[in-house]
């Protein structure tokens, strides 16, 4: 079972002392991307790789992504994985520190079920939360929170970015160019 769980192919024939092994098959080379994570976050093997890179692609390269909540990634992403898995990820890089939760960066969000969350302002974020804490003193949380969407079209909520550690740039620019070239290669195979 450990052959066949590390990708070698084998016949086996015998038993007890005479029991012999015959390798037919190497294991497939292991990618460059789900080297980088193995090495450097621990990833185990059935970590869904393509679903990582994916999302490790967008929070790097594609505006505004990382501002968005887990599950409206999950949707950008096809729903590959689900919310929690890619927060999973994101936690991995926290983890060994290659990332940290940067609150100069902040993004202001109305969010609205089954629509794609709009930007808006500190100010208008300040004043609907206000207006939530005041409300909710006279009335129950669930009515709070309906009179919030219903005036500003929706929940409105403050996403932080991140900042990339210094110390780790090295390792970023080579996970970083891991994923340029899966992308370029995906985007190729698509043509």
């Amino acid at each position: 079972r450990s052959l066949t769980r590390a990708g070698y192919t084998f016949t086996s024939s015998g038993r007890g002392g005479t029991y012999t092994i015959t390798i037919t098959a190497l294991p497939a080379p292991v990618p460059p991307f789900q080297q980088w994570a193995q090495e450097h976050l621990q990833c185990s093997s059935v970590t869904n790789f393509a679903a990582m890179d994916a999302y490790f692609f967008h929070l790097f390269f594609v505006p505004d992504f990382r501002f968005y909540s887990f599950d409206t990634q999950a949707l950008i992403l096809g729903n590959m994985v689900c919310g929690q898995t890619l927060n999973n990820y994101k936690k991995k890089l926290e983890q060994f520190n290659f990332i940290s939760e940067d609150r100069q960066a902040a993004r202001y969000l109305i969010c609205n079920s089954g629509q794609f969350p709009a930007q808006t302002t500190e100010k208008q974020y300040r004043r609907a939360w206000t207006q939530f804490f005041k409300r909710k003193e006279e009335i129950n949380d669930a009515q709070a929170w309906a009179e919030m969407k219903e005036e500003f079209g929706g929940a409105i909520f403050r996403r932080y970015g991140f900042a990339e550690n210094g110390i780790y740039q090295k390792e970023l620019l080579e996970l970083k160019q891991i994923l340029r070239d899966l992308h370029i290669a995906k985007q190729e195979q698509e043509h």
